[in-house]
C-alpha cells in the first residue's frame, strides 16, 4: 500500500511540474505572438510610407527634370555669351526668364 500511495505521489508531482511546464511554454507563445502582431502592424505602416514617398517621388520627378533641364539650358547660355565659363558670364535662367548678373561699379 505504502508503494502505492509513493506511486501516486510521484505521479502528482510529475502532472503538477508538467502543467507548470505547459502554462510557462504558453506564456511564452502568447509573448511572441504579442511581438509578431506589433512587427505585423509596423510592416503595414512602413508600407503604406514607402508608398507614400514613392508617389511623392514620381510627382517630384517632371519638376526636378524641368529645373534640371533649365540649369543645362542656363549653363550653354553661360558658355555661349562669354565664351569661358566665369563667374561675370554666368546666366541664370529661371521660369524661362535670363538673368544676367550686374557688375560692380568702382
Amino acid at each position: 500500500m505504502d508503494e502505492l500511495e509513493a506511486i501516486i505521489t510521484a505521479l502528482e508531482q510529475n502532472n503538477t511540474a508538467i502543467a507548470e511546464m505547459v502554462k510557462s511554454r504558453d506564456l511564452i507563445v502568447d509573448e511572441l505572438n504579442d511581438r509578431i502582431a506589433v512587427f505585423e502592424k509596423d510592416k503595414v505602416v512602413l508600407k503604406a510610407a514607402l508608398k507614400q514617398l514613392q508617389k511623392e517621388m514620381k510627382e517630384e520627378a517632371p519638376r526636378t527634370q524641368k529645373l534640371t533641364d533649365d540649369l543645362d539650358v542656363a549653363r550653354e547660355g553661360a558658355l555661349t555669351m562669354g565664351g569661358k565659363r566665369s563667374s561675370s558670364s554666368t546666366v541664370f535662367l529661371i521660369n524661362n526668364v535670363v538673368l544676367l548678373p550686374q557688375r560692380l561699379k568702382d
